[in-house]
C-alpha cells in the first residue's frame, strides 16, 4: 500500500461526506456531536461558537477525535479567526455547506476550528474480510493488519 494515495483516498472520502461526528473533552467531561467539515492544506476544519461547549472544550484541551463512517481520526485542533476572514476556508464552507453558511457564518461569535489529523484507522473489506488501515501522519506511513476476528480471547 503507498501511503500518500491511500491518505488522498481517506481525505477524498471524509471530504464528499462533508459530515463527521467530533468527540471533544476537558478533565472527565466528554462530548460528541455532529459538524460540517471541509478539507484543505492536509487540515480538516468547521466552524463553530465560543459560546459552545465544543469550543470551551478545545480552547482548554485540543486534542480531538472524528468520526466518518468506519474512519476514526485522532487530531490536534486550533483556533483561528472568524470565519468570513478565513478566505480558504469559507470559500469551500460556503460551496459545501450553503445552508450552515447562510445561516451561521455571519454570527460574531463563530471560529474556524482547524484540524491537523495525526493518525487515522479505517475499515477495509477485502474478499469479506475486515482490516484495519492505519495512516500514522507524524511518521508517513500506513500499516494494514487483518482484524483477528476468528480467534477467541
Amino acid at each position: 500500500m503507498n501511503y500518500s494515495e491511500e491518505l488522498e483516498k481517506t481525505f477524498f472520502r471524509i471530504s464528499k461526506k462533508g459530515i463527521a461526528v467530533i468527540a471533544t473533552s476537558y478533565k472527565d467531561d466528554i462530548s460528541i456531536r455532529p459538524v460540517s467539515v471541509v478539507l484543505y492544506d492536509g487540515k480538516i476544519a468547521f466552524q463553530t461558537s465560543t459560546k459552545l461547549l465544543k469550543y470551551q472544550q478545545i480552547k482548554k484541551n485540543p486534542h480531538v477525535a472524528l468520526s466518518v463512517d468506519n474512519i476514526s481520526i485522532q487530531c490536534i485542533a486550533t483556533i483561528k479567526d472568524h470565519p468570513l476572514k478565513e478566505k480558504i476556508f469559507i470559500d469551500l464552507f460556503k460551496n459545501k455547506h450553503k445552508s450552515s453558511f447562510d445561516n451561521y457564518s455571519h454570527m460574531k461569535s463563530n471560529r474556524v476550528i482547524e484540524l491537523e489529523p495525526l493518525k487515522i484507522q479505517r475499515w477495509d473489506y477485502i474478499d469479506k474480510e475486515p482490516y484495519i488501515v492505519t495512516l500514522n501522519l507524524k511518521e508517513k506511513t500506513i500499516q494494514k493488519e487483518r482484524y483477528q476476528h476468528d480467534l477467541e480471547d
